[in-house]
């Protein structure tokens, strides 16, 4: 019993070093949280309350090209915050193929100008039709089923019924892309 203890003793004062690095990297920029206090809540950013003051370009437009524009809009409206879109058909244009460079070039952008990011992931639809979803599932309505209206006849949006495809497909998606 004793040698168990010494070893397990060896073990963590071996691994000491390694925790204090992980810990300190980890308390230098916490993960955003919501805390409660005083039957209060608020968003803590960086261990301190954040006032989230949020603008958002067109999000149905090409927001790539507009880019330049929203950082002088951002800085003449004081915001803090940008909430971008993130659409599915440009993240993996090619199944299993990942583009991360919009997301890149935001992330860059926004550091530059010390702003926080939400991004918002438009996937399978978004006001009902399947604008974002990637062109090569558009193309194969057989394996990802559309809505039918009364008449039978597929409409303009991906069905939820057809769950058995999605639920493989978006979640290969995320795994491939290491998310």
């Amino acid at each position: 019993m004793m040698k168990m203890k010494t070893f397990a003793a060896a073990i963590v004062a071996a691994l000491f070093p390694f925790g204090l690095a992980g810990y300190s990297q980890g308390t230098a920029h916490p993960i955003p949280s919501i805390a409660k206090q005083n039957g209060r809540y608020a968003l803590m950013v960086d261990g301190a309350p954040f006032l989230m003051l949020g603008a958002q370009p067109n999000n149905s437009s090409d927001w790539p090209a507009t880019l330049p524009k929203v950082w002088p809009a951002i800085e003449y409206l004081h915001a803090n915050t940008l909430e971008i879109p993130i659409y599915w058909e440009q993240f993996e244009p090619r199944q299993g193929q990942f583009d991360y460079s919009q997301i890149d070039t935001v992330l860059a952008q926004a550091r530059a100008h010390n702003v926080h990011l939400v991004l918002l992931w438009f996937g399978t639809w978004k006001n009902g039709s399947q604008h974002y979803m990637p062109e090569w599932m558009k193309l194969d309505p057989e394996k990802y089923a559309h809505v039918v209206n009364r008449n039978g006849e597929r409409v303009d949006s991906p069905s939820p019924f057809a769950r058995r495809h999605w639920t493989r497909t978006y979640a290969h998606s995320l795994l491939s892309c290491g998310t």
